[in-house]
């Protein structure tokens, strides 16, 4: 009898933690989509600031405002500005849209794929900055050789391994020759095991190669980390298939 009310316990137990677990999730989840329709929201509100005082109309969702001269005098939004405010807020929608953009929430425009490519070249800008550039390229197909190797040349400039992570999850297909180099100096001689990781992640756009293979298998043996061994490991086991299936 004690035993069993002992496992009954336990197995509460473990329910109750599985469910917090799941409210935990979900209440990220819901944060998460709670932030994307604040931003939405802020831009809505701003090109509706933005349209009144240019002069022109905007109806958000559908919603209708009322037309002409009068309908702009009596909007509260209307009274809490003046022409002088409408450079601001034009810039400010703008950079409402480009975070937006970075974080996948919308699609890039024409304009945010020329200012990525522009930061990409920007010796000025830092690599936090041509990291959020090149996602923009990245989800605008906008990788050519040129963007990839002033990529390789951000990711030398930082030496933070989360940024430089990101920057090679961003190259992972990529088959820019210069990169190649670079993902075999960073998974022999970085530090860090998740850069060293994604790296070797990265190399699939070279594959296959038999010299690669070689190095894959080295380090399979031989690298420190569990993680970047299981790695090498599963892109030779993916190799391997995909040799199977073109016989």
């Amino acid at each position: 009898m004690k035993e069993g009310t002992t496992g009954l316990l336990s197995l509460s137990a473990l329910l109750c933690s599985a469910v917090a677990l799941a409210v935990s999730f979900y209440d990220r989840f819901e944060e998460a989509e709670s932030a994307e329709e604040n931003h939405l929201e802020r831009i809505e509100e701003l090109e509706r600031e933005l349209a009144y005082l240019q002069g022109g109309g905007y109806h958000p969702r559908g919603s209708a405002y009322g037309s002409g001269s009068q309908a702009a005098e009596t909007d509260e939004t209307y009274s809490r500005f003046n022409d002088s405010g409408s450079g601001y807020l034009e810039s400010d929608v703008e950079e409402m849209r480009w975070t937006m953009a970075v974080r996948g929430f919308m699609p890039a425009t024409a304009d945010h794929v020329d200012r990525a490519r522009r930061s990409m070249f920007d010796e000025e800008m830092d690599a936090k900055s041509k990291l959020a550039a090149l996602r923009i390229l990245r989800m605008a197909d906008g990788l050519d050789d040129d963007v990839v190797r002033a990529t390789i040349t951000a990711f030398h400039s930082t030496d933070d391994p989360r940024v430089q992570e990101d920057f090679l999850e961003l190259l992972d297909g990529v088959t820019t020759p210069e990169l190649a180099p670079t993902l075999l100096k960073v998974t022999a001689e970085h530090l860090n095991y998740r850069v060293r990781r994604q790296a070797l992640d990265a190399m699939s756009g070279f594959l296959p190669d038999p010299e690669l293979e070689d190095w894959l298998r080295f380090v399979e043996k031989n690298d420190g980390s569990r993680r970047v061994r299981e790695e090498a490991t599963r892109t030779l086991r993916q190799l391997a298939e995909a040799a199977a299936k073109n016989k």
